[in-house]
This record gives structure tokens, sequence and C-alpha cells, in this order.
């Protein structure tokens, strides 16, 4: 699977993504959710935070979305710069095992996690958090980055059906 240049414009940075993956317009999958009402409560979750993320912030998140299965994306969300650290990541585990996993398992959805480390490259510095998840008989594949480097703090979310969290985005970013 090749992997092509994109913009990330609240970065002002360029970085590879799979080349099967096009760049959603936002208004437009707000547009699809008020129309889709049933949409899979992920998608909605996602959305919302986006929406969030640019009131806090003034930059507007990217979501690219796979070609063939739309509901294998990656979204970037612009978050308030904050340092991290090795110790962070048990406690980014305990809120999402805590409050958000909670929420989301209510819409019977039910996870598992599978991975969490603290990665570092460079002047990068980011936690990964994967879970395997299951909905409606479906299994799924969600890793969260949350990502610092140079001063700008923002999360990656890959939600995929295969175990595939496209870490190799980190180091183009």
């Amino acid at each position: 699977e090749g992997y092509a240049l994109q913009s990330i414009g609240f970065l002002q940075k360029q970085g590879y993504f799979p080349q099967n993956y096009e760049k959603v317009n936002l208004n437009e999958l707000g547009e699809m959710i008020r129309q889709n009402p049933d949409l899979d409560p992920i998608s909605k979750q996602y959305y919302q935070m986006a929406l969030l993320a640019h009131k806090e912030t003034g930059k507007t998140a990217v979501l690219f979305a796979d070609t063939i299965d739309k509901r294998n994306c990656i979204w970037l969300i612009p978050a308030t710069y904050f340092p991290l650290n090795k110790k962070m990541v048990s406690q980014y585990v305990s809120l999402l095992e805590n409050s958000i996993i909670p929420d989301a398992e209510q819409s019977g959805i039910t996870y598992e996690r599978i991975e969490s480390k603290f990665i570092t490259r460079g002047t990068l510095q980011a936690i990964k958090v994967k879970f395997r998840q299951e909905f409606e008989g479906t299994e799924r594949y969600l890793t969260q980055y949350i990502i610092t480097r140079n001063l700008e703090t923002f999360s990656m979310t890959v939600s995929d059906k295969i175990n595939e969290d496209h870490q190799k985005i980190l180091e183009t970013l």
C-alpha cells in the first residue's frame, strides 16, 4: 500500500497518508451526520470532538477516509499545547477506560486495550493507546495518539477494520 503526501492545514505541514485515503470536508460530514442520525456512534463522537477542538483552538480538524471503506479513517484534531511525558501514558489510559469508554459502551461498543506506550522520535513525543472494538458483531481497531511536537499538541485517531494503526504517519509529521 502506497503513501501520498497530504497537507495538514492546522499544522502547516505535510505528512504521508495511505494513498487510498482522501480528505473529507467536515461541513459535508456534519451534513451527513445530520441526515443519518443512526450513523455509527464513533463517527459522531469524533465529529463532536472536532467541533469542540475548533471552538477551543480556532483550528480545523482534518479527516482522511478510506475510499473503499469509509469507516476506515484517520482523524487529526488540534488541541491546546501541553508537554507530554512517559508517566502520562497510564493517566491517559485511565481517563479513556474510566470516562470515555463507559460512555461508548452505552452505545453497545465494547473495548479491549491491546497496546499502550510512549513514543519519542526527534522532537515528537506521543502517547499511543490501541483498542480492539466490537460493535454489532463487527470487530474494528481504534488507535489513539496524543502528539506533541514543536510546542503544538494534537491527536491522531485511526479507526480500521484490520489491525493497522498507521504509526508510520508519525515519522512524517
